[in-house]
């Protein structure tokens, strides 16, 4: 039942990540704004993590080994967010040296920005919802569902903010003092949502290690 449950659960988010990795990259290629790559390689992490986790919930209730099988999941995929994460502040700060230094940065375009963040929001809190009631169901015993509800909350936490912020930025004038933000402001919307998204996988990692140190199956529920 549990693996039945974790199965297509974690199918039917694979599918929704990959359309929000694919709605992501073509938002940013339409508006220029980084903080939707970073939004649209998130999601695409957690697609290709989610594959992953269809693979263990398949093969776990063969293995006596399960709950080893779920910590390295738990590990592999925190490791990845703090790698995408990393990856955005580098290019940001890159991004933002080369603005002051001169060099040309493209403007935002703000078109498709409104649409995406609203889709995309909805997608993320409703998947994380659903991961949620499906591992009640099986009395919080996934630790593979909580990890996906949580990253998918956090994706969602990370796209209404740099949506919120991008769409501010956008209403500024060319001509105010605060133009260079047309320019920048999405980098620096990234670099602050990375700061503030980082605890997340760093959290699920320490959880792990903890069972390990401790021997005890932790609460999966959050």
């Amino acid at each position: 039942m549990q693996s039945y449950i974790e199965t297509r659960s974690l199918i039917i988010g694979c599918i929704a990540n990959l359309a929000m990795a694919c709605a992501g990259w073509i938002a940013f290629h339409f508006s220029h704004s980084e903080a939707l790559l970073l939004d649209g390689n998130f999601s695409f992490v957690l697609f290709l993590t989610g594959l992953l986790a269809v693979g263990i919930a398949l093969v776990k209730k063969h293995n006596s080994n399960a709950a080893l099988l779920d910590g390295i999941y738990t590990v592999t995929k925190s490791l990845l967010i703090m790698f995408v994460l990393l990856t955005a502040v580098v290019s940001n700060i890159v991004k933002i040296f080369d603005y002051l230094s001169g060099k040309p940065v493209a403007p935002l375009i703000p078109g498709v920005i409104g649409y995406y963040i609203v889709a995309v929001v909805t997608i993320c809190f409703s998947l994380a919802a659903f991961y949620r009631y499906q591992n009640r169901k099986i009395a919080n015993s996934s630790r593979l569902l909580a990890t996906e509800s949580t990253a998918s909350l956090i994706d969602g936490i990370m796209s209404s903010g740099a949506g919120a912020a991008l769409l501010l930025v956008c209403l500024i004038p060319p001509t105010s003092t605060l133009s260079f933000m047309l320019y920048i402001g999405d980098a620096i919307a990234v670099l602050l949502l990375s700061v503030c998204m980082i605890k997340q996988p760093i959290l699920m990692i320490s959880e792990v290690v903890n069972e390990a140190l401790t021997g005890n199956t932790l609460e999966t529920s959050s």
